[in-house]
């Protein structure tokens, strides 16, 4: 997936987008926001993976996945699709992942409980998830039930 252009946008610009409701799987852009000036680019790797809830694919529209690294520099957030799939660009390095609710196809937006996602997946501050994100790294399974 090389050569995909990344878009910067401020932490507002990230809330704003994630309240919009974004049809799950049409979203293809990774949505990358830095937290100061300069204009270095965040070095980023191709992931891709799956979503579980109790061992089954997520299977609810309207969610994302983000990537935020330990210095809170640069988070990509991907679309989940059909079958609970992600794939797209990430920063590179450790990340915490936290699954969100980014909207539906019908403008609704998505609740985190309905879909059997616990809140503590929700949050950097409280996700036990992460994920050494790597060029050439394997695919990732990130539980969020019961």
């Amino acid at each position: 997936m090389g050569g995909n252009p990344l878009s910067l946008v401020s932490e507002s610009t990230m809330q704003a987008l994630r309240s919009v409701a974004v049809p799950s799987g049409i979203l293809s852009v990774v949505l990358l926001c830095g937290c100061g000036g300069g204009g270095s680019a965040v070095p980023t790797a191709s992931v891709s993976g799956t979503v579980t809830v109790k061992g089954e694919p997520l299977a609810a529209e309207g969610y994302g996945i983000t990537f935020t690294p330990e210095d809170g520099v640069g988070t990509a957030t991907l679309p989940v699709g059909e079958g609970g799939k992600f794939s797209g660009d990430a920063p590179a390095g450790k990340c915490k992942v936290t699954v969100i609710a980014v909207g539906t196809a019908d403008g609704g937006h998505a609740a985190t409980d309905t879909a059997g996602i616990l809140e503590v997946y929700t949050a950097d501050e409280t996700t036990p998830l992460t994920a050494d994100v790597k060029k050439d790294g394997a695919p990732f399974t990130f539980e969020v039930g019961e």
